[in-house]
């Protein structure tokens, strides 16, 4: 161990803040049963995420997200400071350029909206906003697709400048979903299924 990483312990020890090699094993105490355990591990996460400027936290983050995507998980990244933001905006475009990550990177992204971080009106100006409409135009997963609608049209509060002009591609991405469903009863069935998601968004 270099002298370098002794006094960063040491500092990180006075603060209470992690290091990095302390990551994984707070990861599963916040995925613990233990409700003690898991909380002191978001505590600790969330007090580290405040006062770390290295980028390394965030990716490490995400990186067990794209494994477990649990609750306490979602919620912690949700909660990334604004200094973090431009890093998580990288990492969720990264997810979504990967097909084997795609999915579970448009369900973070929506639960990050809901919660509505201070910083996320920044999206507008960074490639995954623009990942994102890509999706809704070439996307063929039912799954993926539908919860790319549903992100944009949660996003058009926050920035009506930026999705206001793409709103002919919600609906056309709309209508290329309604046309994987037959007509009829199952068409109207699932009509009235995705209005009222969009309403509970």
């Amino acid at each position: 161990m270099t002298d370098s990483d002794s006094s960063t312990k040491l500092k990180a020890k006075k603060q209470g803040i992690l290091t990095a090699s302390q990551l994984p094993d707070v990861l599963v105490q916040l995925e613990s049963k233990a409700i003690d355990a898991s909380v002191s591990a978001y505590e600790l996460l969330t007090r580290s995420l405040q006062s770390t400027r290295e980028s390394w936290l965030v990716s490490g983050l995400w990186e067990h997200c794209m494994k477990s995507c649990s609750e306490p998980l979602c919620k912690l990244i949700a909660s990334t400071p604004d200094t973090h933001s431009g890093r998580l905006f990288e990492k969720l475009n990264d997810g979504l350029m990967k097909s084997k990550t795609r999915l579970s990177s448009i369900i973070v992204l929506g639960y990050i909206i809901r919660q509505e971080p201070t910083w996320l009106y920044k999206i507008s100006g960074t490639p995954l906003f623009e990942t994102i409409m890509t999706c809704l135009k070439t996307e063929n997963n039912i799954s993926i697709l539908m919860n790319a609608i549903l992100t944009v049209a949660a996003l058009l509060p926050s920035i009506p400048v930026a999705v206001g002009p793409r709103l002919h591609g919600l609906f056309n991405a709309f209508m290329r979903l309604m046309n994987t469903f037959s007509t009829g009863y199952r068409g109207i069935l699932f009509v009235h299924c995705f209005f009222n998601l969009c309403l509970d968004e």
